[in-house]
């Protein structure tokens, strides 16, 4: 009690407070980031209906005030965004000499969520509070009070070192996929804090879907829930899914809406339900060609990143509908971006050709060279013999069936070009946030051949587990749009051809 009474003395607010929180609320605030949240941004975080197992956002920022571990798992649209940025101020206002160090798999993922979420609440705050620079890495600094936050990627380890202190608050998020080095930087990080004084000790908060079956955030929930506050956040459970008569209490969370829509595209049995509106972890399974960590991280990347890549030429994957019930789908995309999707239902051959040029033209910048469009048949071809008259377009026909240009690895084309995707994610690659495409992407199974060679399973049997029986087009687009045929230049402009000297001829005998 008299460590706290002492390290409380520290951190009341002088003349060159970085805040304009006085000693009676710096007090009252100490111990409560839930009335620190009301009495500074005027938003109460909202509670756990009554008898509810799982968690609520005000008791994740009450077990930070309490414990040094604390790990939330929680399904899509729960505030969980808010509630770090809400920490974040938290202990800056209230402990000097405190560091918080925000950081997420990439710097976009920081930039576009916490660090926005960090700026949006200071123009709402009750107190003054200092400048939040756009730059998450230059921080928000107060010298004269040893404060500061700041806000990195994961992508590099190093970035972590040198972060510790007597009050240090670590928060992680989308934690399920951080890499497991910056984790272990982070633990050497926490040794720091007083030793008369057990709450100096640094702390560290971990947010995210429960995308992987593996690593520090997995773990916190399994082998290692003794050490952690562990907390579960469905997306059922918020104020907005709970409320019978359609009107949102609190803007940005899940809806009844919401989780009925899910519900109809995904399935309440699907992983991607169980995951993304129920926050639970979902084993997919060793087989599944592409893991939904992956998908996830892809769509995190798309959200900051938008379809652009200057330095690349526009392709446009295209899968042509076979049933009445299926798509014809169109992918865009340049270098590592892919942009939204274009779905028709119905269309005849002139149509679906008319509707490609279309996207090439909307989507073709001047100058650069013609769209490259990569087109499945599906038993119609005539939309690639009339695409194949146009002056505007390339065109390269894919058969799915045919011969893989990897024999050696892949049993036919189509195992070869899903397996694309995985690389593809492996890679970077941003997809847009497309309900039937992430459905369609993580559930394609795979085997292996008499010679071990990969095979994909059938579109005859995915049918079977997609809903409504439909077939994958928006997935098997995509993929097109991933795939390089041999030879075909990603360049966005062409080679020039090289002029003749003076004084020679060219083929047409002209100097």
């Amino acid at each position: 009690m008299a460590a706290r009474k002492r390290q409380r003395a520290k951190d009341q607010p002088s003349d060159e407070s970085p805040s304009s929180a006085t000693p009676e609320q710096i007090a009252r605030w100490y111990d409560d980031p839930v009335l620190f949240s009301i009495e500074a941004f005027g938003i109460t975080p909202w509670e756990a209906f009554e008898g509810s197992p799982r968690s609520s956002q005000a008791d994740v920022l009450r077990a930070v005030a309490e414990r040094h571990r604390v790990s939330c798992r929680s399904g899509h649209k729960t505030g969980k965004t808010a509630a770090a940025a809400i920490l974040a101020w938290f202990w800056f206002v209230t402990r000097a000499n405190s560091g918080t160090v925000i950081t997420a798999p990439t710097d976009r993922q920081v930039k576009r969520l916490v660090w926005k979420e960090l700026r949006a609440l200071r123009r709402r705050a009750t107190i003054t509070l200092p400048t939040v620079p756009k730059d998450p890495g230059t921080g928000v600094q107060d010298d004269a009070g040893g404060r500061y936050i700041v806000g990195f990627s994961t992508d590099q380890p190093e970035n972590m070192a040198g972060f510790s202190g007597p009050a240090m608050l670590f928060i992680v998020d989308e934690a399920s996929g951080v890499d497991e080095s910056i984790f272990e930087a982070i633990e050497g990080n926490t040794a720091g804090g007083e030793a008369d004084d057990p709450n100096a000790v640094a702390k560290v908060v971990m947010f995210s879907n429960p995308t992987q079956t593996s690593g520090t955030f997995y773990k916190s929930f399994h082998g290692s829930r003794s050490e952690w506050s562990t907390h579960h956040i469905s997306s059922e459970d918020t104020p907005n899914a709970r409320d019978t008569t359609g009107a949102a209490k609190v803007p940005g969370l899940a809806t009844r809406h919401y989780i009925e829509t899910k519900r109809k595209s995904w399935g309440s049995g699907s992983f991607l339900y169980a995951v993304r509106v129920a926050g639970n972890f979902a084993k997919q399974g060793s087989d599944a060609v592409v893991p939904l960590g992956l998908v996830e991280a892809g769509i995190a990347n798309w959200h900051a990143d938008g379809f652009d890549d200057n330095e690349c030429r526009l392709e446009i994957g295209v899968d042509v509908a076979r049933f009445g019930q299926d798509d014809t789908v169109a992918a865009p995309r340049r270098g590592n971006h892919v942009g939204e999707l274009k779905r028709v239902n119905g269309f005849d051959t002139l149509d679906v050709a008319g509707m490609v040029l279309d996207m090439a033209r909307e989507l073709h910048r001047k100058g650069e060279r013609k769209p490259l469009i990569k087109m499945d048949p599906g038993g119609n071809p005539g939309p690639i013999d009339v695409l194949r008259r146009s002056s505007e377009v390339d065109i390269i026909e894919v058969n799915f069936g045919s011969v893989s240009d990897q024999p050696d690895l892949y049993v036919n084309k189509r195992s070869q070009i899903l397996f694309g995707v995985r690389d593809y994610l492996e890679g970077g690659g941003t997809i847009p946030d497309d309900d039937q495409l992430s459905t369609e992407l993580v559930a394609p199974k795979y085997g292996y051949d008499a010679k071990t060679r990969k095979v994909v399973e059938s579109k005859k049997e995915l049918r079977k587990r997609l809903p409504g029986g439909k077939s994958p087009d928006s997935a098997d687009a995509l993929a097109l749009a991933i795939y390089s045929p041999a030879g075909a230049s990603r360049r966005a402009k062409a080679i020039p051809p090289k002029r003749p000297r003076w004084g020679r001829t060219n083929s047409r005998g002209f100097g």
